[in-house]
């Protein structure tokens, strides 16, 4: 069983999200910081993704496939049931993970032609773990998926 513990994560910059639904486009912006709380941003970053991840495949496939991830390091998301929803622009992240900067920059899609749209929510998944630690972001996710039953 893979475990990651809690580790301090916080962005070390904004973020911008662009996803195509299909029949919308949605652009999330978010700054390093709340300017209303002056708290880091990161839980608004891990909720964004987890919302295209859900969009994306449902919040049955997502959960299921979180839960794989933590107790044996699955490496690959069920295909989509909803292709529409991707990644429709370029997503650069950059966090602190133990004070060292971590940048994820991924094109809208892969050298195969492959929308990053599931690279992205998996990253973010191990973001959400190092930043919850693993039992917590289950607790955390289980909870954003009754939004959605």
């Amino acid at each position: 069983m893979t475990t990651i513990t809690k580790t301090p994560v916080a962005l070390a910059l904004g973020f911008k999200l662009q996803i195509d639904t299909g029949t919308s486009s949605l652009k999330s912006t978010c700054p390093a910081k709340s300017k209303k709380t002056g708290l880091n941003n990161i839980d608004s970053l891990i909720d964004s993704v987890m919302h295209l991840g859900i969009k994306r495949h449902s919040a049955k496939e997502l959960l299921s496939f979180a839960k794989e991830r933590i107790l044996n390091n699955c490496n690959t998301l069920p295909p989509a049931s909803n292709e529409k929803v991707k990644l429709s622009g370029k997503c650069v992240i950059i966090v602190k993970i133990d004070d060292k900067r971590v940048d994820l920059s991924l094109p809208v899609v892969d050298a195969n032609g492959t929308n990053n749209a599931d690279a992205l929510i998996i990253s973010i998944i191990d973001i959400g773990r190092m930043h919850y630690g693993d039992n917590e972001f289950i607790v955390w996710l289980e909870e954003k998926a009754k939004d959605y039953e």
